[in-house]
């Protein structure tokens, strides 16, 4: 198993948005960052996860997550993405989603077209990825496609 690699520097304030793209275990760097960054008041930078599972039941730290969802709604929102095919759900609506205050479900892998509404660089001018290998190549990929700059405006863990 690789874990992160590299030290992410943050500075305050220094990007309005900030896009996060986990996988699996690769949520933990994420949320050191989300937990920092919220927890500071003088920082207003908001963050968007995108956080990729195969089931439900193996969302790490969900009842974290939903807490810092309802402590800071205007700062936080979250995509759990769920691939395997399953009847366990976070309430599932008949169009393959479900919303609670800024958390979404979505059944299947993460898409390149919610990528590109939801952490463009023009409204998400640094996205980081963490997850295995293959995983954190397709979604580099996907973000370079859609005028993210490697290295510059993509970091991965």
């Amino acid at each position: 198993m690789r874990g992160p690699i590299g030290r992410f520097k943050y500075n305050l304030n220094e990007y309005h948005t900030v896009g996060l793209i986990a996988g699996g275990t690769g949520i933990t760097p994420c949320l050191q960052v989300i937990r920092s960054c919220l927890e500071n008041e003088t920082n207003l930078t908001k963050f968007i996860l995108f956080y990729q599972n195969r089931h439900v039941e193996d969302i790490l730290l969900k009842e974290l997550l939903d807490k810092l969802i309802e402590m800071y709604p205007d700062r936080l929102s979250i995509s759990y993405f769920i691939s395997a095919n399953n009847t366990t759900t976070l309430n599932t609506t008949k169009n393959n989603t479900s919303n609670t205050h800024n958390s979404k479900q979505y059944n299947g892998y993460i898409q390149k077209e919610l990528i590109q509404t939801q952490l463009s660089i023009e409204k998400c001018p640094l996205v980081c990825i963490c997850g295995p290998s293959g995983f954190n190549r397709m979604i580099k990929d996907y973000l370079v496609e859609m005028n993210h700059i490697e290295d510059e405006s993509i970091y991965i863990w």
